[in-house]
């Protein structure tokens, strides 16, 4: 009888094990949505995009750390707390601690559309699924309020 269930147990742990091999599912990690890009139909002026995004930025807790050499550039900085784990003295790996890493974002205007971009360094310290999630929550606030920013230009 005891055999009987350890045959039954083994054959259903290859039954779910083939059906995911089989659907494609993977233990993965969620990647940063790293890039925001808008197109607009009409120009809306450099100026207005500028004062929106910076504005914008502002609201959601961005700070605009400098222009870039061109005009049409931003720099973003926002401080984003990650979980870290970190060795106490003696040796264990098991305690947590609260991290604050600080990300970079590029922003390039033109007329009628906008970039934001996070930079290379900023996409590597955002290993944990936790900061890509928070930081994935930013860039659509961040988002959102340069578009209610925009509406009295385009009105």
């Amino acid at each position: 009888m005891n055999k009987n269930t350890v045959n039954k147990n083994i054959f259903a742990a290859l039954l779910v094990t083939s059906a995911l091999a089989v659907s494609g599912c993977t233990a993965s990690t969620v990647a940063p949505s790293a890039k925001i890009e808008t197109k607009f139909q009409h120009n809306i002026g450099d100026d207005h995009l500028k004062k929106a995004i910076t504005s914008a930025a502002q609201e959601n807790g961005w700070e605009v750390v400098s222009s870039a050499s061109t005009s049409n550039a931003l720099v973003l900085k926002k401080t984003i707390s990650v979980k870290k784990t970190a060795e106490n003295t003696r040796g264990r790996t098991w305690n947590k601690v609260m991290v604050d890493k600080e990300v970079f974002a590029d922003v390039t205007v033109s007329g009628n559309s906008y970039a934001v971009d996070l930079s290379k360094e900023s996409q590597k310290c955002l290993s944990n699924y936790y900061a890509n999630k928070s930081l994935q929550t930013n860039m659509k606030d961040l988002q959102k309020s340069i578009h209610l920013a925009l509406i009295p230009e385009v009105l």
